[in-house]
């Protein structure tokens, strides 16, 4: 059984982790539409 303490923290840790994998999604995408010329557009 989980505490609610533990399970707070490891939803935490899961967030941090897809917010970096988030931040390295947008930065590669802005690097490779400054490598297209900027003829790819959200």
């Amino acid at each position: 059984m989980h505490t609610p303490i533990a399970s707070y923290k490891k939803e935490k840790e899961k967030s941090k982790l897809s917010n970096f994998y988030y931040k390295a999604i947008v930065r590669m995408y802005e690097i490779f539409s400054v490598i297209m010329g900027d003829k790819v557009k959200l």
